[in-house]
């Protein structure tokens, strides 16, 4: 098994032990610290993006809240205030037409239409 490389999750490659012994020590400790700088690459770039990924999840999480106070918070008061309103604007409408009063205290007028009614249809 000397000089097998093996691959770890993030992708580095971390040599076997068996790898290096017969390099003189200066070279080991070299090759060392070169796979140590490759590493603190790989992990800097790692957490690059790690840090992206929670900045992209914070900003959905924002936009969800939004989302909930611009969209969903109004028509929930709208579902709860605006029945009642309706109502009282529907029953303020009736009076200023006062449609039942006029039919109870002028005939007169229905009768009126009725006649023109006649006349309008004898006149064609």
């Amino acid at each position: 098994m000397k000089g097998i490389k093996r691959f770890t999750g993030l992708g580095a490659v971390c040599y076997d032990k068996g790898t290096m012994p017969d390099l003189p020590e200066t070279q080991r400790l070299e090759k060392m610290e070169q796979m140590l700088k490759e590493h603190d690459t790989l992990l800097r770039a790692l957490y690059v993006n790690s840090e992206k990924v929670r900045k992209y999840i914070f900003w959905g999480r924002v936009m969800s809240a939004l989302y909930l106070f611009l969209i969903i918070a109004p028509l929930i008061a709208a579902i709860i205030y605006l029945p009642p309103l309706i109502q009282q604007y529907g029953d303020t409408y009736k009076e200023l037409l006062n449609v039942t009063g006029s039919l109870q205290s002028s005939g007169s007028i229905f009768e009126n239409l009725e006649g023109q009614l006649k006349q309008f249809e004898q006149g064609r």
